[in-house]
């Protein structure tokens, strides 16, 4: 099973991001079933919706727990616990659906009241980290020749 991620490139041609697109489904939210657009982030190693995704699904931040503040790209941010397990569908190379589960799984609000706090949160993307690819023992495949990118089952 592979899940193919796209790849997005920069002016001169260069890789700059690596997204994949989710239906995302958790229990004990309201916000029902959400598509979410995430860039693996290999760096991280937490996951998580953005403030903005976060506020497009109406998912309740202030009623969430809060599980740890990070600085992350110029903000301070509270990392807000998801009460139950989030499920997360994607496409696989043959047009299945794949569903793989996620626990704990975040959304993260600003925690600092600055000047363009809401504009700098607004632009942080939603994040598949490194905690993701471990626990549904997923192995990450990139060729930079053939200019593909995709998790696979291992």
């Amino acid at each position: 099973m592979r899940i193919p991620l796209s790849l997005i490139k920069k002016r001169n041609g260069e890789l700059s991001e690596l997204w994949v697109t989710a239906a995302c489904r958790t229990e004990g939210c309201r916000c029902g079933i959400m598509a979410i657009d995430f860039v693996l982030d290999t760096g991280s190693s937490t996951s998580f919706v953005s403030y903005k995704d976060a506020l497009n699904f109406n998912i309740p931040l202030n009623s969430l727990k809060s599980a740890d503040h990070y600085y992350i790209a110029g903000g301070t941010y509270s990392f807000r616990k998801f009460p139950k397990l989030m499920v997360l569908a994607f496409k696989d190379d043959k047009d299945e659906l794949v569903r793989l589960k996620m626990d704990p799984f975040y959304a993260v609000k600003p925690t600092k009241a600055k000047e363009n706090a809401k504009e700098d949160a607004e632009r942080l993307p939603s994040v598949l980290g490194l905690d993701f690819l471990v626990k549904n023992g997923l192995a990450f495949h990139f060729d930079s020749v053939k200019g593909t990118a995709y998790f696979e089952k291992s």
